[in-house]
């Protein structure tokens, strides 16, 4: 036997309609919000730089200075260190604090030096280091971290 729904009265339909108007509404500000603060504020954007040379900085050869290349608007937030038995490879993160901000992508092609010190689990005696943002170019390991002052090595 089949019971039929009764019909909701109009007082309760207005109330449906008013709440359903009303939670589109907030759900329509908080996407305005979240839009205005991109464009305003801007969100983290993450990336990579480049690894141009490295040094030891100890006898021992597990410490490097790193000297890792990144753009004006970026900031480097660690270098990530991969070993195997030939090659120590590098990749430099980065992060774009205001990259989504409005003309916050227009910037300049500015490079700027940072430098980094990463301890390696062994020492680097003849391994290979390498960035892997540059899978094919090999990062100049240079005797003495003063040199790595100089501009561009490899």
């Amino acid at each position: 036997m089949a019971t039929a729904v009764p019909r909701l009265q109009d007082e309760q339909r207005r109330r449906v309609r008013a709440f359903t108007l009303s939670t589109i509404g907030v759900v329509i500000l908080f996407v305005v919000a979240i839009i205005t603060y991109a464009l305003v504020v801007g969100f983290a954007v993450p990336g990579t730089g480049t690894i141009a040379s490295v040094a030891p900085t100890q006898e021992n050869g597990r410490d490097l200075m790193v000297r890792a290349e990144v753009t004006e608007c970026d900031e480097l937030t660690g270098i990530e260190v991969r070993e195997s038995r030939n090659t120590v490879t590098l990749t430099a993160r980065t992060t774009s604090p205001n990259a989504t901000r409005w003309g916050g992508l227009n910037c300049p092609d500015v490079v700027t030096a940072m430098f980094y010190t990463v301890r390696l689990d062994a020492p680097l005696g003849e391994r290979a280091v390498a960035d892997s943002s540059r899978p094919d170019a090999e990062v100049p390991v240079l005797a003495d971290p003063a040199d790595l002052l100089e501009p561009r090595h490899g």
